[in-house]
């Protein structure tokens, strides 16, 4: 790679920004360390044909989202109100984070799907629109 060049894209989770989250210690401990890892890459790589890139889809349903159907309670139903204005499935995101990698240029380059503006207008259209994520879903 060092020779033709090429993208490195590392994919960012809950606990990139430094958040902490109960029960959610490794998955977070990892994702900030390659949040590190991917910044320090970044410069260790600048003036090689080498890039390195972020990749961050948001808040996804897939089945490490979901807790078991005995684990489901009142939680998960106060939980399932917020991710169904947040959340997407695999098949919307990808077109979107695909098209960001392809249309890239420069190291350090951000792809984000869930960004603050497209947080805040979720919340505004939630007022008007809901959305049920889940139950086509089986979950």
């Amino acid at each position: 790679m060092e020779q033709q060049g090429g993208w490195v894209w590392n994919m960012e989770g809950l606990g990139s920004n430094g958040q902490i989250r109960p029960a959610a210690a490794p998955y977070g401990a990892t994702k900030c360390a390659l949040r590190y890892f991917t910044t320090a890459m970044v410069k260790e790589l600048k003036g090689t044909p080498v890039k390195v890139g972020y990749l961050s889809p948001g808040i996804v349903v897939t089945d490490l989202l979901v807790p078991p159907p005995a684990q489901r309670g009142k939680s998960w139903e106060r939980s399932k109100r917020i991710l169904n204005i947040l959340a997407d499935r695999v098949e919307t995101v990808t077109p979107f984070l695909v098209e960001g990698m392809l249309a890239a240029r420069k190291s350090g380059t951000a792809v984000r799907w869930l960004t603050d503006g497209r947080i805040r207008w979720r919340f505004v259209k939630s007022l008007f629109v809901r959305r049920d994520l889940f139950t086509s879903l089986g979950y």
